[in-house]
C-alpha cells in the first residue's frame, strides 16, 4: 500500500510540474502577444521609413537598417514594432547617439531570461526574453541563451544604427549588403551568415 501510495504520489508530481511548464510557455506566449498588441497601437502610424531617394548615397555598413517587409510573425511583428516605436520616440526627443546609446546596457542582461519574474532595466533584454520563452522548441538554456545574446545584440544595433553596437555583434550576423538593398521577412535577419543568404535569395518577400 505504501509503495502504490508513494508511486501514485511521485505521478501526480510529475503532471504537476509538466503542467506548470506548460503554464509558464503559454505566459510567456501571452506577455509576447501583449508586447505586441501595445507595440502595434503605438507606433502603427510611424511605422514608416524614409524614401530612399532622400537617404545619403554613401554611408557607412552600421547605419543603414535592413530593409524588411511587413512582418510574418508573431515575433517579427514585436520586435518591428519595438524597433518603429523607439526611433519615433527618439526622433520626436531630438536626442543624440551616446545619449540613445546610454539608456540600453553595453550588453544584452541575462537576468530577463534566466529570471522570468525580474524584469532588467534593459528594455531590449526584457522584450528579447520573452519571445525566447515563448518558443517550446528551443528547449534548454544553453540554447535560449544562444539565441537570447544574438537577438538581443542584433536588435540593439537595429534601433541605435550605431557604430559600437554593430561592433559587437559576430561578424557572421551583421547584415550584408544585400539585406539592406533588398526587401524580405524580418526573421531572415536573425539567422547565422552563410545560411540567410541562401534564404534571403530564396525569399519572395
Amino acid at each position: 500500500m505504501l509503495t502504490r501510495a508513494v508511486e501514485e504520489r511521485s505521478q501526480q508530481t510529475a503532471m504537476l510540474h509538466a503542467r506548470v511548464a506548460t503554464l509558464e510557455v503559454e505566459n510567456s506566449q501571452l506577455r509576447a502577444q501583449n508586447a505586441a498588441l501595445q507595440l502595434s497601437l503605438m507606433g502603427r502610424d510611424a511605422s514608416t521609413t524614409p524614401s530612399s531617394a532622400l537617404l545619403i548615397m554613401r554611408r557607412e555598413p552600421w547605419e543603414t537598417a535592413p530593409k524588411n517587409a511587413p512582418s510574418t510573425c508573431l515575433a517579427d511583428e514585436i520586435l518591428q514594432g519595438f524597433i518603429a516605436s523607439v526611433r519615433t520616440g527618439n526622433f520626436l526627443s531630438a536626442t543624440g547617439v551616446m545619449e540613445r546609446a546610454a539608456a540600453y546596457s553595453l550588453k544584452p542582461k541575462l537576468c530577463s531570461l534566466i529570471e522570468p519574474d525580474r524584469s532588467a532595466e534593459d528594455d531590449i533584454s526584457n522584450v528579447v526574453a520573452d519571445i525566447v520563452r515563448s518558443y517550446p522548441e528551443i528547449e534548454t538554456l544553453p540554447k535560449q541563451v544562444a539565441v537570447f545574446w544574438n537577438m538581443a545584440l542584433l536588435l540593439k544595433w537595429m534601433v541605435l544604427l550605431d557604430q559600437q553596437s554593430w561592433d559587437l555583434m559576430p561578424e557572421w550576423l551583421r547584415p550584408t549588403p544585400s539585406q539592406r538593398e533588398t526587401p524580405h521577412a524580418a526573421w531572415i535577419d536573425r539567422i547565422p551568415w552563410r545560411g540567410r543568404l541562401f534564404i534571403g535569395a530564396k525569399s519572395t518577400c
